[in-house]
Order: structure tokens, then C-alpha cells, then sequence
């Protein structure tokens, strides 16, 4: 080979390496696709869900449900409430037992009404334990 042929190969190699370098890293998350998504990403996703369900359900009844226990806010969005709204659904792994709403961790969501139009819903987060600072909150309590 001649000197300019040894270029054009050593060219085209570096060439062919960039482009591979460009494809692999450009496909990167096509790769992570099919892991399922980090559960604090599903907790933020369900709590951002309900509290759009609560203000829908106070914008059609005026107030929030009667209880804030986790079976009967349950029932209350998949509805059984007087006009018979469905306000949220929810995916089988969110259910356990009698119809409770628990995070990806398994822990039965908590949910406090202070008033008929104020509401805070939280997951216990990785921990599981109530009051750490792992803790997801969402609400209108001010």
C-alpha cells in the first residue's frame, strides 16, 4: 500500500468506529426498554393519578369521599359513589387482598383527609416505614 492508501484505510476505519460509537450509544435506551420502571417513578405516576381522581371527585361532589381508609377510597374511585364515576383505575399489582391500594414496596398507601376539601396521600417509600425521609407526598393541604 502507498502512503495515501494507508490513510484512506486508516480513514475509513476511524470512520466505521465513529458510526458504531454513534449507533451504540444513540441505542442505548432502546436496550432498557423492557426493564420494568424504577418503582419510585410508579409511586410518583399513581400519586400524580390520585390527585387528579381527588380534585375530579371534588369538582363533581363538592367535598372529598366520607372516609379516608385505603378499601373504601378504593371502591369510592373505581366507583361505587353515587353517580357511579369511575375516577381512577388501577393495575392488578397495585391491589392486594381486599381491594387495597399499596405502593411497588407492597405498602398500603395512606391517605388523611383534614377537612371534606383537603388531602395528602402518601407511599412509606423503600423503607416502608411511615414518616421517613424516603417518604412520596402529594396533596393540596397547604
Amino acid at each position: 500500500m502507498t502512503l495515501s492508501n494507508k490513510m484512506r484505510w486508516i480513514l475509513r476505519i476511524t470512520g466505521i468506529c465513529i458510526v458504531l460509537g454513534i449507533v451504540c450509544i444513540l441505542s442505548f435506551p432502546a436496550v432498557h426498554v423492557g426493564f420494568p420502571p424504577e418503582k419510585r417513578s410508579e409511586v410518583h405516576a399513581v400519586l400524580a393519578q390520585l390527585k387528579i381522581a381527588f380534585v375530579s371527585y371534588i369538582k363533581e361532589y363538592g367535598e372529598l369521599p366520607k372516609s379516608s381508609e385505603n378499601k373504601s377510597v378504593f371502591n369510592t374511585l373505581t366507583g361505587a359513589n353515587p353517580k357511579r364515576i369511575v375516577f381512577m383505575e388501577f393495575n392488578q399489582k397495585s391491589i392486594i387482598g381486599d381491594e387495597v391500594i399499596v405502593d411497588p414496596w407492597g405498602t398500603p398507601y395512606q391517605f388523611k383527609f383534614p377537612d371534606s376539601h383537603q388531602f395528602s396521600v402518601t407511599s412509606a417509600g423503600k423503607d416502608q416505614i411511615f414518616g421517613s425521609e424516603d417518604d412520596l407526598i402529594v396533596g393540596n393541604i397547604e
